[in-house]
């Protein structure tokens, strides 16, 4: 990208390990051949819906945020999406409204 005048921001370039990087949000390590969220992320991620869980009602928009992210993860095993359908009908019935979240979701 450099040679076409589109340098990488200084933060950005990761060097390569086998060990593991974490790359566009994603850790992949090199010896165990893995890809997945950082246990740090994933950490977050569990927190937040929890959260989310523990409240009980949401409306779509705030359902979606959370969502998104475990889009996101499940994009490195994509089968687990199909496991989101009520939650991506939850976000698209309730919209901005607020809603107890139903029990599939």
């Amino acid at each position: 990208m450099t040679a076409v005048g589109m340098p990488p921001k200084p933060k950005k370039p990761v060097t390569a390990s086998a060990d593991g990087v974490e790359c566009i949000g994603i850790f992949a390590d090199g010896r165990e051949r893995t890809m997945a969220l950082s246990a740090e992320r994933m950490d977050a991620l569990c927190a937040s819906t929890a959260a989310l869980l523990r409240v009980g009602v949401c409306t779509g928009l705030e359902l979606a945020h959370v969502i998104g992210q475990w889009t996101w993860a499940a994009l490195v095993r994509r089968p687990a999406l199909a496991v989101l359908s009520s939650v991506y009908r939850f976000i698209q019935r309730a919209g901005g409204c607020c809603w107890c979240l139903w029990p599939s979701v």
